[in-house]
């Protein structure tokens, strides 16, 4: 009997301790790792599990010391501060959080010496690629167990099965486009019921969607990229999560999103704020509205979520070895906080490229978020660089409308006569079109003269070109349907009865662009004038437009025609930048035009790209 009562007792206490583990263990702790050697010494670990801040975390490692914790009024969570100085050395931290908890293995990594952090320039051209929209690689990964959504290639806003080794499949392809860097819209998981496909509804900042292959197939991606002298600008958002993120759950703390009485959208009107006379209301509800139902508005002036997503960035960086970040909805978050998360990554990798989602019409508002000498209503941004969306919208508009005083191909003169507005306006990101506006093809009507002049002005303007998967064959598509932009690349899918990748099945004008495309992006690699250049335009005559793009002795002379007649354009006007020229060939088709006659007489709506000799 006695023994019955021992043995009884010996399984209450083991159960009930099992109880207690079971009910104490960690349910995420982020980031899961970091690196020693880092610029940044302060490191700010995430613990998440039931009741930690209960703990009393302690460690012993040589150069590194915890100088504290932050709790919340959510007991689930634990915020531990490390300090790593210079001398800690690669190795397993042993983080002990008191009893009833098992100790954490943290790993301190080495850095390694692979390519990482290039950043991109004028030499490069950027492709944009939609994952599950672009080539499906591996079907097996179509559907994940577990997950919320399963594909339905024939629904417009359902998931197409699309993923990064569908991308990795197809490098040669990009290499002989002439890219040189693919931009994947956001590959985080995004473990939503329906609807985001597009990536932009993050519901784990630190893992790659397993319906695109994981971290695994982003990371050999990676390697393939940069083993073929390529980069890869990777898609951030630091404005907003997806509703099935885990801090929606259980929050960190009740002011981690921004909450209101009833669900409020953003204005979504950046110009609020620059502006110096706008209302407090109005920028709040620019700042901290929702970008959609399912998408929650994150409080970047909450100094733990702060930390945490700066932290976020720099991790992706250090383990994957992207070169760039585009920030989506670069105005929305606080504006204090994007300056802080700007600084802190250029410091810490000073050849990374940023370039921030800036969705507005006017140069001044561009401008505004850029950073520079200015001080804009006490304020001054520290972003290196925007999407050019003022550009984009001239060109389109330019070449859609009649010449008058100020109209026609003045329009895009006069935005790029701002560019005193930015501090480098070379770095910008220069396009026609993008995941979220309508094609070019759509946007200039279909007339393909205009569509070949657009893309001649994207590819040797300043700036860094970035077209949009399908733009090279002419892919239609009105942005007023969101769907309609994103159709799946033709080839990229078993049984498509065009592929673009082989040239089978394209008809005779796919093909002529996806020429035109290649034999200009192949071109600008090898020009000093276009990677290098300055940019000396001439005020459009008779809706023509000339510019020159010139490093040392190199020299091209871009000429384009806005009007539906033939035109003589006179040459004396131009002498100052046409000094011992000859005579110049146009690249696109070979032809050579004398240039020490009076005039040049010019094709309707037609572009000549010359190479001055």
């Amino acid at each position: 009997m006695k023994h019955s009562k021992h043995f009884l007792l010996v399984f209450i206490l083991l159960f009930a301790f099992g109880k207690m583990q079971a009910a104490n263990k960690l349910a995420h702790i982020e980031p899961a790792f970091w690196w020693v050697g880092m610029k940044e010494q302060k490191l700010q670990i995430l613990l998440h599990g039931n009741n930690i801040a209960a703990a009393k975390p302690s460690l012993s490692y040589a150069g590194v010391l915890l100088t504290g914790t932050d709790r919340t009024p959510n007991k689930n969570y634990l915020f531990l501060n490390l300090l790593i100085d210079g001398s800690a050395a690669p190795g397993v931290i042993n983080i002990m959080l008191g009893a009833g908890y098992a100790a954490i293995k943290y790993e301190l990594k080495a850095r390694d010496a692979k390519a990482k952090a290039q950043g991109y320039d004028q030499h490069d051209a950027i492709y944009l690629i939609m994952p599950d929209r672009f080539a499906n690689g591996n079907p097996k990964n179509d559907y994940v167990a577990g997950m919320l959504e399963k594909p339905q290639r024939g629904k417009p806003f359902a998931r197409h099965g699309g993923d990064i080794e569908g991308v990795t499949q197809h490098l040669d392809y990009f290499k002989k486009l002439g890219i040189t860097t693919l931009w994947l819209n956001p590959v985080q998981e995004n473990d939503m019921p329906e609807s985001s496909y597009h990536g932009y509804a993050i519901t784990d900042y630190y893992a790659v969607d397993r319906r695109f292959g994981g971290m695994p197939a982003y990371l050999d991606l990676i390697d393939k990229l940069h083993a073929g002298g390529q980069k890869i600008v990777m898609d951030m958002v630091m404005n907003h999560i997806g509703t099935e993120h885990y801090w929606m759950k259980d929050k960190p703390d009740t002011n981690w999103v921004n909450n209101w009485p009833e669900y409020t959208t953003s204005n979504f009107m950046a110009s609020t704020i620059a502006d110096p006379h706008a209302s407090k209301a109005d920028r709040k509800r620019m700042s901290n509205g929702w970008f959609d139902k399912t998408m929650a508005d994150l409080n970047q002036t909450h100094p733990l979520l702060a930390k945490y997503l700066i932290q976020n960035c720099i991790w992706w960086i250090e383990h994957t070895g992207i070169d760039a970040i585009r920030m989506d909805t670069y105005p929305y978050p606080d504006k204090d906080f994007m300056n802080a998360w700007s600084s802190a990554i250029m410091a810490q990798y000073p050849n990374f490229s940023i370039v921030g989602e800036v969705w507005v019409e006017q140069p001044t508002y561009a401008g505004y978020f850029t950073k520079g000498d200015k001080v804009w209503n006490g304020w001054s941004s520290t972003l290196p660089s925007v999407c050019d969306f003022p550009v984009r919208d001239a060109i389109v508009n330019s070449l859609n409308t009649k010449k008058d005083y100020n109209t026609g191909l003045r329009m895009l003169y006069n935005t790029l006569a701002q560019d005193f507005l930015y501090s480098q306006p070379e770095k910008n990101i220069v396009m026609v079109d993008n995941h979220d506006m309508s094609r070019t093809a759509t946007a200039l009507k279909g007339d393909l003269k205009k569509i070949k002049q657009a893309l001649a002005i994207l590819y040797t303007t300043r700036g860094v070109p970035q077209i949009y998967y399908g733009e090279e064959i002419n892919m239609a598509g009105d942005g007023a349907f969101h769907p309609s932009i994103r159709k799946n690349m033709p080839g990229g899918w078993p049984g498509d009865s065009a592929d673009v990748f082989t040239g089978r099945g394209l008809g005779a004008e796919s093909a002529d662009m996806l020429a035109y495309n290649t034999k200009l992006l192949n071109w600008r690699k090898t020009s000093k004038a276009i990677g290098e250049g300055t940019l000396v335009q001439y005020v459009p005559d008779d809706n023509i437009y000339v510019y020159f793009r010139t490093a040392g002795s190199e020299r091209v002379m871009v000429i384009v025609n806005g009007e539906s007649k033939a035109q003589d354009l006179k040459l004396d006007r131009f002498q100052e930048n046409l000094v011992g020229a000859r005579s110049m060939m146009d690249i696109v088709t070979g032809k050579k035009m004398d240039l020490k006659a009076a005039t040049i007489t010019l094709e309707p709506n037609s572009v000549i790209i010359g190479q001055v000799d």
